[in-house]
């Protein structure tokens, strides 16, 4: 109660845990498996390393595909672009109105404030969970800790998260915050200087039963068409990569060398 629960409802982003066995039991196998690791300049660097080997201009952005069909993909404005294969890799609701399924899945939300101090309130590159229940705050962590990239000299940069998105102002739960940090770490709390509150209230799907296993979930929905990503699947970086993966060498195993990536 006093660990796994704050820890697993952060991961999740549900209070009630109620989640599927197979979407706990992936994540569990990955935090057994291995080191819990953040880029140096933060995550954005994923997606970058993987751009950067990329030959030239085959990546466009700002341009929304309205419909799938064998053969390509329809942009916003009318144009057609050819493809062997499609690889659908875009959040829940935009591959269920891509893929005329029904229901669109559902989504947990979550709350991220930022403060920037003198001193870290922690010495050590951990996750401060609340053992209490009481909330707002769920968990905290110092990123300065672990890479000095994330903040100027001399400053350290602390993220607090609060689940769901709260019903009152940012100012308000600033305040909250505040008040339960205090009892944590005492009258220094007051200097720490707010930079920005973060709502993402579309954070994760929804891992309710029934989740598909993930290692078995087939990416492949026709022979031209294939999905990746956490839809209607297990959440986590881990996963995306690779599902991703899966996808890349199904369409490669097809003989379909060229996809476009929606």
């Amino acid at each position: 109660e006093r660990f796994f629960r704050p820890f697993l409802a952060g991961v999740f982003l549900d209070p009630t845990l109620s989640i599927s066995s197979r979407a706990f039991e992936f994540c569990f196998r990955a935090f057994a498996a291995g080191d819990t690791a953040r880029p140096a300049t933060g995550r954005g660097a994923i997606p970058a390393q993987l751009a950067a080997a990329l030959p030239a201009d085959t990546v466009r952005t700002a341009a929304r595909v309205t419909a799938l069909s064998e053969g390509g993909v329809t942009l916003e404005f009318g144009e057609r672009i050819p493809a062997r294969a499609v690889i659908v890799a875009t959040d829940g609701a935009s591959t269920a109105r891509l893929l005329g399924d029904e229901p669109v899945p559902d989504t947990r939300g979550t709350t991220c404030l930022y403060f920037a101090a003198e001193a870290p309130p922690v010495d050590e590159p951990i996750l401060v969970l609340d053992a209490t229940g009481r909330g707002p705050v769920n968990s905290l962590v110092v990123p300065t800790l672990l890479s000095r990239d994330y903040a100027p000299a001399g400053d350290s940069l602390i993220a607090v998260n609060v689940l769901g998105i709260p019903a009152h102002g940012d100012a308000a739960l600033e305040a909250a915050v505040r008040v339960q940090l205090r009892e944590w770490f005492g009258d220094a709390v007051d200097s720490w200087r707010h930079l920005k509150t973060f709502r993402i209230p579309d954070a994760l799907p929804l891992q309710t039963p029934s989740v598909e296993n993930p290692r078995y979930c087939e990416s492949r929905r026709a022979d031209w068409l294939y999905v990746c990503g956490e839809y209607r699947n297990a959440p986590t970086i881990n996963w995306a990569l690779y599902s991703g993966r899966r996808a890349a060498k199904a369409v490669v195993a097809a003989g379909n060398r060229r996809p476009f990536i929606a």
